[in-house]
């Protein structure tokens, strides 16, 4: 494990401060390329800040080169990463890959982006500031349906045995 602190260092510093991070993923071989998408992850939550904005900039890209060449359990294991990303990543970037990944496996399920705004109808705003409507005349039940709504009810004939 030790050997591996600068060469996670010596990643870390690519991946954050060469904004060509998916040119560089492109040059990466095979199974490497999901350890290095890990170290993008673990920096973007464990730092965050200017990274976060930095991965954002290549990360369809980026998560997409890494799926397009991935095996079955990579890919299990790409949509468990990528169902962590909402609480750090812009929700219409993580729309994009999942759009993106969808076209190469159908059974990428798409998450639809959620938006931090509410839309009112103003003419919901607006009816309630109005005075109240009295329902129409045909509206109210006839004189004859009440009658027979208030009539008792017979009891059931039981069936002779």
């Amino acid at each position: 494990y030790c050997r591996e602190i600068p060469t996670a260092r010596n990643l870390a510093c690519i991946l954050a401060h060469d904004n060509s991070s998916a040119s560089f993923f492109a040059q990466v071989r095979g199974k490497r390329k999901m350890p290095i998408l890990y170290l993008l992850d673990s920096i973007t939550k464990n730092v965050g800040g200017p990274f976060i904005d930095i991965f954002s900039q290549n990360l369809v890209s980026t998560f997409c080169t890494v799926f397009e060449q991935a095996d079955d359990q990579m890919r299990r294991d790409l949509y468990k990463l990528r169902q962590t990303w909402a609480p750090y990543f812009p929700p219409k970037k993580l729309y994009t890959i999942d759009v993106r990944v969808n076209g190469m496996d159908s059974n990428w399920p798409v998450t639809a982006p959620t938006s931090s705004s509410i839309h009112v109808n103003p003419k919901f705003l607006a009816a309630k500031d109005a005075p109240p409507v009295p329902p129409p005349a045909s509206a109210a039940p006839s004189r004859r349906i009440v009658e027979v709504m208030d009539r008792p009810q017979k009891q059931p004939v039981e069936p002779s045995p």
